[in-house]
């Protein structure tokens, strides 16, 4: 008997993706920052970075499945929908969001600058993007679970290998940003993406399995030249 459709929840897809900043090799800064350097009030800064994915096949066969990878942090209207709940809740919460923003480890705000993020997904099996999503798997059996989102990059490029198997994503815009405080709902978001895709090849979607790695360059006052911050989560399966 094939498995019905199911959500793959971020604690799952995300577990240990909120760190406490490391002392990471500082990176020089471009003049082109300087000026913001001064305006840089926040200090003692950990990164939260929450990855939403799902993906559903049909109970039978080899039909065309599909899925996404959202984090946007905030989904739109027409975004995916659990019965009459978003997926996203538009609050900077690590037990709530998607996303990616900074948080400090107190009750005050400051402000940092997120230079760049790089976010790479490697698939064992090759991909393809589609634009939107496609009516024969963003609903499930139970008609509960649809989606309508289309592929939005919100300035980030998007780069497919040769190959289909290497989705890399990357944010290049520095970016000054209110730090979230322990108070959910504080803070800014960075924009994010929402990726619709399908494994090439139907009949191994089960056996497709992807690994994530999301490395992030920002400055706070308390390192203005920049640090970068790296994570990475071993393959899982997309099913």
């Amino acid at each position: 008997m094939t498995t019905p459709s199911r959500m793959i929840s971020r604690r799952t897809v995300a577990t240990g993706l909120a760190w406490a900043a490391p002392a990471a090799a500082a990176v020089a800064a471009a003049p082109a920052y300087a000026a913001s350097q001064s305006q840089l009030t926040a200090s003692d800064v950990r990164v939260n970075m929450w990855v939403y994915r799902y993906y559903r096949l049909p109970p039978e066969g080899c039909a065309t499945g599909g899925g996404f990878i959202d984090l946007q942090g905030c989904t739109s209207a027409s975004g995916p929908a659990n019965a009459t709940s978003t997926v996203s809740d538009c609050l900077r919460d690590p037990n709530a969001s998607t996303g990616y923003w900074l948080e400090t480890s107190n009750s005050t705000s400051g402000v940092a600058r997120v230079d760049s993020i790089t976010a790479t997904y490697t698939f064992s099996n090759p991909i393809v993007i589609d634009p939107c999503p496609n009516g024969t798997y963003n609903q499930d059996t139970t008609a509960t679970w649809q989606w309508t989102e289309c592929t939005t990059l919100n300035g980030w490029t998007l780069t497919l290998s040769p190959d289909g198997k290497t989705l890399t994503l990357q944010y290049s815009i520095p970016t000054l940003v209110n730090t979230s405080t322990d108070l959910p709902g504080s803070g800014d978001y960075l924009p994010g993406y929402f990726i619709n895709y399908h494994t090439a090849d139907p009949c191994i979607a089960r056996l497709t399995t992807v690994s994530t790695r999301h490395s992030m360059t920002y400055a706070t006052a308390t390192d203005p030249n920049g640090v970068v911050y790296t994570r990475s989560t071993s393959a899982r399966r997309l099913i």
